[in-house]
C-alpha cells in the first residue's frame, strides 16, 4: 500500500486515477497484492476489512465508484464485484452512492440556479446601463437646445 505518511494525498490520488485509466475493464480493479499499486492499495484494503480494521467511510465508497468510471464499467454488476473483493457491506455503498448521486443531482441544479441569476443580472445591468445612457443623451440633447434657445 502507498505511504501516505511520505506522499501527499494528492499524488497518490493522482498516481491511482492514473492506474485506473490505464485499465482496459473494470476486472482489473482485483486486489492482488503482488500487482500495480492499485491492486495492492485494493488488496490492503480487504485485508484491513477482513481483520476487522478498515474503517469503512462514505467517501470510500465514492472512491470505489470513482475507479469503476475511470475504467469505463457502467454495469451495477461491475461495483458489486468490487465492493465483495473488498469486502465491504454492498448495502452500505449502495446506500452512500444514492446519497452520493443525490447531491450530485442537486449541486448541479445549484449550478443551473447560478447561472441563470447571473444571466438575469447581466441583463438587468445592460438595461440599467442603456437606460442610464438614454437619459443622459436625452439629457444632453435638452441642455444643447436649452443653450440655443
Amino acid at each position: 500500500m502507498l505511504p501516505f505518511s511520505s506522499y501527499p494525498l494528492q499524488s497518490d490520488a493522482e498516481l491511482l486515477e492514473s492506474q485506473a485509466r490505464a485499465l482496459s475493464s473494470p476486472d482489473g480493479l482485483t486486489p492482488d497484492s503482488n500487482g500495480n499499486e492499485l491492486q495492492k492499495a485494493l488488496a490492503a484494503v480487504a485485508a484491513a476489512t477482513e481483520a476487522g480494521k478498515f474503517a469503512y467511510n462514505r467517501f470510500f465508497a465514492v472512491g470505489l465508484f470513482r475507479l469503476l468510471e475511470l475504467t469505463g464499467a457502467k454495469e451495477p454488476a461491475a461495483l458489486e464485484r468490487l465492493v465483495k473483493a473488498v469486502g465491504v457491506k454492498p448495502a452500505s455503498v449502495n446506500k452512500d452512492l444514492l446519497m452520493y448521486k443525490g447531491v450530485l443531482s442537486k449541486l448541479s441544479a445549484a449550478k443551473d440556479m447560478m447561472r441563470e441569476i447571473m444571466d438575469r443580472e447581466k441583463r438587468k445591468q445592460a438595461e440599467r446601463e442603456a437606460a442610464k445612457a438614454q437619459k443622459q443623451t436625452a439629457e444632453a440633447a435638452g441642455a444643447e437646445q436649452t443653450a440655443q434657445a
